[in-house]
Protein backbone atom coordinates (compact mmCIF):
# COMPACT_ATOMS: atom_id res chain seq x y z
CA UNK A 1 0.00 0.00 0.00
CA UNK A 2 2.83 2.38 0.88
CA UNK A 3 5.19 1.67 -2.63
CA UNK A 4 1.71 2.35 -4.24
CA UNK A 5 1.16 6.17 -2.68
CA UNK A 6 4.31 6.13 -3.30
CA UNK A 7 4.02 5.69 -6.49
CA UNK A 8 0.97 7.91 -6.64
CA UNK A 9 3.10 11.12 -5.63
CA UNK A 10 5.70 10.65 -7.48
CA UNK A 11 3.50 10.32 -10.91
CA UNK A 12 1.67 13.18 -9.39
CA UNK A 13 4.65 15.24 -8.49
CA UNK A 14 5.77 14.46 -12.52
CA UNK A 15 2.44 15.49 -13.51
CA UNK A 16 2.04 18.89 -11.69
CA UNK A 17 5.63 19.57 -12.27
CA UNK A 18 6.45 18.80 -16.25
CA UNK A 19 3.12 19.12 -17.91
CA UNK A 20 1.41 22.23 -16.92
CA UNK A 21 4.86 24.17 -16.79
CA UNK A 22 5.44 23.48 -19.85
CA UNK A 23 2.30 24.56 -21.34
CA UNK A 24 2.14 27.14 -19.06
CA UNK A 25 5.69 28.56 -20.57
CA UNK A 26 4.06 28.61 -24.02
CA UNK A 27 1.23 30.49 -22.91
CA UNK A 28 3.72 32.84 -21.18
CA UNK A 29 5.13 33.60 -24.48
CA UNK A 30 2.47 33.76 -25.95
CA UNK A 31 0.99 36.36 -23.79
CA UNK A 32 4.11 38.09 -24.21
CA UNK A 33 3.71 38.35 -27.72
CA UNK A 34 0.15 39.95 -27.57
CA UNK A 35 1.47 42.61 -24.65
CA UNK A 36 4.44 43.49 -27.54
CA UNK A 37 1.92 43.83 -30.12
CA UNK A 38 -0.91 46.09 -28.13
CA UNK A 39 1.20 47.33 -25.43
CA UNK A 40 -0.89 45.18 -22.69
CA UNK A 41 -2.67 42.00 -21.66
CA UNK A 42 -5.61 41.84 -19.63
CA UNK A 43 -7.17 38.97 -17.69
CA UNK A 44 -9.94 39.00 -20.63
CA UNK A 45 -6.99 37.81 -22.52
CA UNK A 46 -6.39 35.20 -20.85
CA UNK A 47 -9.51 32.93 -21.32
CA UNK A 48 -8.47 33.59 -25.18
CA UNK A 49 -5.31 31.18 -24.29
CA UNK A 50 -7.05 29.05 -22.89
CA UNK A 51 -6.54 30.05 -18.87
CA UNK A 52 -9.52 30.07 -17.21
CA UNK A 53 -8.79 29.59 -13.35
CA UNK A 54 -7.46 32.37 -10.80
CA UNK A 55 -4.75 30.72 -9.86
CA UNK A 56 -3.35 29.64 -12.88
CA UNK A 57 -3.80 33.20 -14.46
CA UNK A 58 -2.46 34.22 -11.39
CA UNK A 59 0.41 32.18 -11.95
CA UNK A 60 0.64 33.19 -15.68
CA UNK A 61 1.23 36.54 -15.04
CA UNK A 62 3.86 35.92 -12.63
CA UNK A 63 5.39 33.53 -15.06
CA UNK A 64 5.56 36.28 -17.94
CA UNK A 65 7.07 39.02 -14.98
CA UNK A 66 10.13 36.70 -14.05
CA UNK A 67 10.86 36.18 -17.75
CA UNK A 68 10.68 39.51 -19.07
CA UNK A 69 11.88 42.02 -16.71
CA UNK A 70 10.25 45.25 -18.68
CA UNK A 71 6.62 43.91 -17.70
CA UNK A 72 5.10 45.62 -14.54
CA UNK A 73 1.45 44.39 -12.95
CA UNK A 74 -1.35 46.34 -12.09
CA UNK A 75 -3.34 44.43 -9.57
CA UNK A 76 -7.03 44.89 -9.45
CA UNK A 77 -9.20 47.51 -8.25
CA UNK A 78 -12.24 45.48 -6.38
CA UNK A 79 -11.67 45.42 -2.85
CA UNK A 80 -12.18 41.70 -3.17
CA UNK A 81 -8.87 40.26 -4.06
CA UNK A 82 -6.08 43.01 -3.91
CA UNK A 83 -3.79 40.06 -5.47
CA UNK A 84 -6.06 39.08 -8.72
CA UNK A 85 -4.00 40.99 -11.39
CA UNK A 86 -6.12 42.32 -14.07
CA UNK A 87 -3.73 44.23 -16.78
CA UNK A 88 0.48 43.21 -17.24
CA UNK A 89 1.64 46.05 -19.53
CA UNK A 90 5.17 47.15 -21.03
CA UNK A 91 4.68 51.28 -20.27
CA UNK A 92 2.54 53.98 -18.21
CA UNK A 93 1.68 55.03 -22.00
CA UNK A 94 0.14 51.54 -23.13
CA UNK A 95 -1.67 51.56 -19.43
CA UNK A 96 -3.39 54.80 -19.90
CA UNK A 97 -4.17 53.21 -23.53
CA UNK A 98 -5.91 50.13 -22.01
CA UNK A 99 -7.79 52.72 -19.43
CA UNK A 100 -9.38 55.00 -21.58
CA UNK A 101 -10.76 53.08 -24.42
CA UNK A 102 -10.92 55.27 -27.28
CA UNK A 103 -14.81 56.03 -26.48
CA UNK A 104 -14.63 58.77 -29.01
CA UNK A 105 -13.47 57.14 -32.15
CA UNK A 106 -16.17 54.19 -31.42
CA UNK A 107 -18.64 56.36 -31.03
CA UNK A 108 -18.08 58.16 -34.14
CA UNK A 109 -17.33 54.70 -36.03
CA UNK A 110 -21.01 53.36 -35.12
CA UNK A 111 -22.96 56.17 -35.32
CA UNK A 112 -24.52 53.47 -38.34
CA UNK A 113 -24.82 49.68 -37.33
CA UNK A 114 -20.82 48.04 -38.35
CA UNK A 115 -19.83 44.55 -37.48
CA UNK A 116 -17.03 43.54 -35.19
CA UNK A 117 -14.97 43.21 -37.56
CA UNK A 118 -15.35 46.81 -39.57
CA UNK A 119 -14.31 47.83 -35.90
CA UNK A 120 -11.18 45.28 -35.91
CA UNK A 121 -10.40 47.01 -38.95
CA UNK A 122 -10.51 50.49 -38.15
CA UNK A 123 -8.19 50.18 -35.62
CA UNK A 124 -6.12 48.00 -36.77
CA UNK A 125 -6.18 45.24 -34.61
CA UNK A 126 -7.44 41.49 -34.96
CA UNK A 127 -11.38 40.54 -34.10
CA UNK A 128 -10.33 39.32 -30.55
CA UNK A 129 -9.24 42.41 -29.66
CA UNK A 130 -11.94 44.21 -30.65
CA UNK A 131 -14.30 41.89 -28.99
CA UNK A 132 -12.60 42.69 -25.45
CA UNK A 133 -13.45 46.39 -26.73
CA UNK A 134 -17.00 45.84 -27.85
CA UNK A 135 -17.37 43.47 -24.79
CA UNK A 136 -16.39 46.21 -22.44
CA UNK A 137 -18.40 49.16 -24.22
CA UNK A 138 -21.53 46.84 -24.00
CA UNK A 139 -21.21 46.31 -20.20
CA UNK A 140 -21.01 49.91 -19.91
CA UNK A 141 -24.71 50.20 -22.01
CA UNK A 142 -22.32 52.48 -24.49
CA UNK A 143 -22.56 50.03 -27.50
CA UNK A 144 -25.14 47.56 -28.24
CA UNK A 145 -25.99 44.94 -31.05
CA UNK A 146 -28.73 45.31 -33.31
CA UNK A 147 -30.87 41.61 -34.55
CA UNK A 148 -28.09 41.52 -37.85
CA UNK A 149 -25.44 41.11 -35.23
CA UNK A 150 -24.07 44.76 -35.91
CA UNK A 151 -22.76 47.05 -33.32
CA UNK A 152 -24.33 50.87 -32.86
CA UNK A 153 -23.62 53.48 -30.21
CA UNK A 154 -26.15 54.20 -28.03
CA UNK A 155 -23.90 55.92 -24.78
CA UNK A 156 -23.15 59.57 -23.93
Amino acid sequence: MRKRFERFAENFETFTKNEPVSVLDKKAEQAYEMIQRKGFFSSNDTEYLGVKTKSRRSRLFEKICDRHSNVRLKPSKSGKDNRQITVAYLNEESLKEFEKAPDEEIRKLTQNPVSKKQIADAFGVSEDDAQHLVSRLVGENKLYMDSFGKYKWCGK
